[in-house]
């Protein structure tokens, strides 16, 4: 099999494309390095020139898909950057990437990817954790660890799921109550029913017209709005 070029970082990134290509083809199983010569057109001697393994081209993907230019801009900018930034930004590169991701997670035994995308966006969050509070290096660790590992299982089970979902839906879901006391509200729900009140509970996007930057984002219009929503919903 002839080359076709031999500029390296050309040579890579065309084995890198072309394990993608597998990938997609093949969403489980394994992939040879023959079959990965095949579909790039170079020939082994030239793989083994620029990867050890299928599974540095493997890890290779990975970064790729790694955000790592706009999550950079987030945190160069990290003092003039807002939460509806922030999370418009998250949400536009990610929810390209589905089809990429549903695979990398798919074949994410070890859980390397998923560390991988912890590494680059735990420090965006740490940093807004740094700006809101006073508090001790090892406590923005864990305020970051927390709520960068929430949002990966939130992304992780938004990229594997069989149904199509709309990342920016389950953004709003956990958003609109995480931010409105989800606990308070559980502890209140309890009261009143030990009490015997009634407890109404409240539907995503009355929480969300509570946060102006998710009413925004979602485009709900207001109180009026949303419970012309919860009336029509129940008709």
């Amino acid at each position: 099999m002839g080359d076709r070029t031999t500029d390296c970082d050309e040579v890579r990134d065309d084995f890198i494309e072309a394990l993608w290509r597998l990938y997609r083809e093949h969403r489980t199983g394994e992939v040879s390095v023959g079959e990965l010569c095949a579909k790039a057109g170079y020939s082994r001697s030239t793989f083994y020139r620029h990867f050890e393994s299928l599974d540095d081209v493997h890890g290779a993907l990975e970064c790729k898909a790694i955000p790592r230019s706009e999550l950079d801009s987030l945190l160069d900018r990290d003092r003039a950057v807002d939460m509806e930034e922030i999370t418009t930004v998250f949400l536009a590169t990610l929810s390209e990437r589905k089809e990429l991701y549903g695979i990398l997670f798919a074949r994410d035994a070890s859980g390397r990817f998923l560390e991988k995308l912890k590494a680059a966006m735990k420090p965006v969050f740490r940093a807004q954790a740094e700006r809101a509070f006073d508090m001790t290096p090892f406590e923005y660790d864990v305020i970051a660890e927390y709520i960068t590992t929430a949002k990966l299982a939130l992304l992780r089970m938004w990229a594997l799921s069989p149904i199509e979902l709309d990342l920016s839906y389950l953004t709003k879901i956990t958003d609109a109550t995480l931010e409105n006391g989800l606990w308070d509200r559980v502890d209140e729900a309890m009261r009143c029913r030990k009490a015997g009140r009634e407890y109404r509970r409240s539907t995503i996007d009355e929480l969300a017209t509570t946060r102006p930057w998710i009413a925004c984002r979602y485009g709900i219009q207001g109180p009026d709005a949303a419970s012309e929503q919860v009336r029509t919903h129940h008709e």
